[in-house]
């Protein structure tokens, strides 16, 4: 038991990844792919991805609340949600930035 918890401490991702593993997870990003298809961001209905708002590496309990996901093109997911990087953390008021642009208002 040791050995693992001091695993898991020298490798956080392995935690994180087994949370996105998660069948509620997948589940819900699959319900919200479906119930939302097009890009908040500019209305696309291609190459959709599903970004949470607060990353599960902040919080990965809400990993499969559904108001912690919003729907956007590949374009804009790196763009918009990273700031043109994947290694970049997120942007914290992703929401607002996505109600401003008001294509589509976020339940």
């Amino acid at each position: 038991m040791f050995e693992f918890a001091s695993f898991v401490v020298r490798n956080p991702n392995y935690a994180l990844k087994n949370w996105r593993a998660l069948s509620s997870v997948r589940r819900a990003i699959n319900n919200y792919r479906l119930d939302y298809r097009q890009c908040a961001w500019c209305g696309t209905k291609k190459d959709l991805q599903v970004h949470h708002i607060i990353p599960v590496s902040v919080d990965p309990y809400l990993a499969d609340d559904r108001t912690n996901l919003v729907c956007l093109c590949r374009t804009h997911h790196l763009e918009v949600a990273h700031n043109g990087n994947f290694r970049t953390r997120y942007t914290p008021d992703i929401k607002k930035q996505i109600e401003s642009n008001k294509v589509i208002q976020i339940k």
